[in-house]
């Protein structure tokens, strides 16, 4: 990722779909990245500083990649400006919203509160597409 550097600076968006990418470490510092695209790559690690080094990001889309522990997604908390996050076909959004009996309006809830204070409005993570995130008023089922 550190090769991104005279990549990034000039662009607002950059898609790295379809690449073999393992982990999101390293990444050169880029006020200017609103939106990143990391779609079936083999992602399994976020880096902590990520909030850092691309501080403005809006976007992540990080469907299918290899995400698959609660604490793979903790960078995201330094994510202040994340609006849109897309976690599609990753094992942590399948054994959280189908194997612990956690239905997907706890899952969207524990991702919000993880992002705040970030204006988080879109949470997509694979099961009836994108929604927005429930509210308090959800029940549990």
């Amino acid at each position: 990722m550190a090769k991104l550097g005279l990549l990034v600076q000039d662009h607002d968006a950059i898609d790295l779909t379809d690449n073999d990418i393992s982990h999101l470490t390293n990444f050169p510092l880029s006020p200017r990245l609103r939106t990143l695209l990391l779609a079936r790559n083999r992602v399994a690690a976020l880096a902590p500083t990520l909030g850092r080094t691309i501080p403005n990001l809006s976007t992540l889309v990080l469907t299918g990649n290899r995400l698959a522990e609660l604490a793979d997604l903790d960078a995201l908390g330094g994510l202040t400006r994340l609006t849109h996050l897309v976690l599609q076909e990753n094992p942590v959004c399948a054994r959280e919203v189908r194997h612990n009996s956690c239905n997907r309006c706890v899952f969207q809830r524990w991702l919000r509160r993880l992002t705040r204070p970030s204006p988080l409005s879109t949470i997509d993570i694979g099961y009836s597409g994108a929604v927005r995130p429930c509210d308090s008023s959800t029940t549990r089922k």
